[in-house]
């Protein structure tokens, strides 16, 4: 992830817009097999797009590993093309997420179609998170007057538990402690979750999404 957020800093915006700033890498076997940034071909393409499709194109890259820095988008103006659906036609096997997209027709949509697909989902580090946060503030204070993704963080007498970026709340304290031990000792945990207007994941069960450590 590390070196998707240095390819992210090397984004501009194009004219007269305010763009995400994201960088892409795909690792197999702990090799890095190539990384892109977004616009770094052609302006306005996607990150993951122009390493998939324009820089890996003849690379065989089923069940590799994606890093990506900002979730992946699940619609784009005809004829383009989202970049969940080079994923999925990809066959990647695990995407790794730096942080949420904070525009509302895109937040979660992306989490909930790579595990609909059955691409395992990873998380980046609180500290990593922020460092993409940070370098994205404009495109996240454009959509932040959007609120409908608000949920409660927990019941009256209760205070929400983390694990990294993760919330989890508001279902029975025990539970939760289960789902941070299980998280804790690096096993892989089956959780339902929505998104807070932070860009944080709360958990409301243990049944639909694989976060894996």
């Amino acid at each position: 992830m590390t070196r998707a957020i240095e390819l992210a800093a090397r984004c501009e915006s194009e004219e007269g817009r305010i763009s995400p700033r994201v960088g892409a890498v795909v690792v197999r076997n702990g090799e890095m097999l190539g990384g892109a940034f977004r616009g770094e071909i052609n302006p306005g393409d996607h990150a993951e797009f122009t390493l998939l499709e324009l820089k890996l194109k003849n690379e065989a890259l089923a069940g590799a590993t994606l890093y990506t820095t900002l979730e992946p988008c699940t619609s784009r103006n005809p004829p383009k093309i989202p970049c969940l659906e080079w994923i999925r036609e990809r066959k990647i096997g695990r995407v790794v997420i730096g942080m949420v997209d904070p525009n509302p027709d895109i937040r979660g949509l992306g989490l909930r179609g790579l595990v609909e697909s059955r691409v395992e989902i990873a998380l980046a580090t609180k500290e990593l998170t922020e460092r993409i946060e940070e370098m994205n503030r404009e495109f996240t204070r454009l959509h932040a007057t959007d609120r409908r993704f608000d949920v409660p963080m927990a019941g009256a007498d209760e205070e929400p538990l983390r694990v990294g970026s993760l919330v989890l709340a508001p279902f029975g304290l025990d539970e939760v402690r289960a789902v941070v031990t299980a998280v804790d000792v690096g096993l892989v945990t089956q959780v339902q979750v929505r998104l807070i207007e932070s860009g944080e994941l709360v958990v409301l069960s243990r049944d639909v999404l694989t976060i894996s450590t």
